[in-house]
């Protein structure tokens, strides 16, 4: 005997059907959002590169006291949009969950007075006094991410001081406790600001929220710079709260997991460098390979003011050209070029080098790209390290100087350490 049963499957797999085409809708979609972010931050950071080039450049020359305010209200302005720019992609990171720490060595105390620096012209200009009050528990060096932990105090120290029209910002920073290598430090920011209202301080932390409308009216701001700083301590193992009354100022505190070192951060400054040393940074033989004209000239000028010269070429067919005639030292390599990009450049440049045991041109990445993983693309290209606009003087040299060093001890690629700013 035979037995046959039939069942309609037509409306199964119709759903079926429906959810594989919602799937590559959402694949799809994010990926127009990666790509957006990426061309949008690229776009924002090629001509900031040169309003934050320029400046410094000019504020290192001899100006009036009415041209240096203006000059410094540019840079603080450039650093705000910068800022703007990173949190919306760090907010973006932090929402897919794609946001790694490092773990590097850096001293704390130099790390407080960095960021301070930064703020320093804008609480003169108001009137407002910046100091920081550090604890000697604190002392020696720290395993963690410096970057991240710079961004959560710059957020944090930028907002007091915008919201501070009279009186102080002070910065403190502690031990909280410390077990064998473990330590966890807390920091504090207090202002004698406005305050914030009670029932608003619940939402502080949240993205998209600030105090009140009136306050976003008047100074501005995404509403995600807490939210991200929230969201960076909680990676970092800590916790961040605020104290604060209307008419009494505010304090926000939070604290972050370190590691104690043994070994100092490696200094990367040039004035760190033995004469010997610094006289080979201005020998270096050094190629810029970018096409944006305005910030060939930027660069250049900053090379100059590093005591080095360069020549240049508008793209990686120009490089390779040029790398025929001249045995250079150092190349600096934008990214997006037309007719060959740095890639593909580095590419032709490593497969040359192959044939030839023993050559090894320092390549540095010098780009607009600075989403997730664009390091680590250059890197795998066959770069040695990388730098992303706007570049500064100060970031220049590190890169430079940590080329001379590697190229005293060992040339080959792995030598060379990656810029983490």
């Amino acid at each position: 005997m035979i037995v046959a049963s039939t069942r309609d499957i037509t409306e199964r797999k119709r759903l079926e059907s429906e959810l594989l085409q919602a799937r590559d809708a959402a694949l799809e979609a994010a990926r127009l959002k990666a790509e957006f972010m990426a061309n949008i931050s690229h776009e924002i950071r090629t001509p900031l590169n040169a309003i934050v080039g320029f400046t410094d450049l000019l504020l290192d020359t001899a100006l009036s006291v009415q041209q240096r305010e203006m000059l410094s209200s540019v840079q603080s302005s450039s650093h705000a949009l910068l800022a703007l720019v990173n949190d919306v992609l760090d907010f973006s990171k932090l929402s897919a969950g794609k946001l790694e720490l490092e773990a590097l060595v850096f001293d704390p105390r130099a790390m407080v007075d960095e960021v301070l620096a930064m703020f320093s012209t804008d609480a003169r200009l108001k009137g407002i006094e910046l100091e920081a009050c550090i604890d000697a528990a604190v002392s020696g060096v720290v395993i963690g991410d410096p970057r991240r932990l710079r961004q959560v105090l710059s957020n944090l120290i930028g907002n007091a001081v915008k919201f501070t029209e009279r009186g102080k910002v002070c910065v403190r920073v502690g031990v909280e406790r410390r077990q064998d290598a473990d330590v966890s430090i807390a920091f504090s920011v207090e202002d004698t600001g406005p305050g914030i209202p009670i029932h608003a301080q619940p939402r502080l932390f949240e993205p998209f929220t600030q105090a009140d409308a009136s306050m976003t009216r008047r100074f501005g701001g995404t509403g995600l710079g807490l939210a991200i700083a929230a969201n960076l301590v909680r990676h970092m193992g800590g916790t961040i709260a605020v104290r604060s009354e209307p008419g009494a100022g505010s304090t926000f505190y939070f604290t972050v997991d370190l590691k104690e070192a043994v070994e100092p951060p490696v200094q990367t400054r040039s004035s760190d460098l033995p004469p010997s040393a610094t006289a080979t940074l201005r020998a270096l033989r050094i190629l810029l390979a970018e096409d944006n004209v305005i910030n060939q000239k930027v660069a250049l000028s900053q090379l100059a003011k590093l005591g080095c010269q360069a020549d240049v070429a508008a793209n990686g067919y120009e490089a390779l050209q040029a790398l025929e005639k001249v045995d250079y030292d150092l190349i600096l390599m934008d990214c997006q070029m037309p007719e060959m990009d740095g890639y593909k450049a580095t590419a032709e440049i490593r497969r040359a080098e192959r044939a030839q045991p023993g050559r090894h041109v320092v390549i540095i990445a010098m780009t607009a790209n600075a989403m997730e993983g664009d390091r680590e693309r250059c890197l795998a290209a066959g770069m040695d390290d990388y730098l992303a606009k706007p570049v500064t003087i100060a970031r220049l040299s590190e890169v430079l100087v940590r080329a001379v060093r590697a190229a005293g001890q060992d040339c080959s690629p792995q030598s060379v350490a990656v810029e983490r700013e």
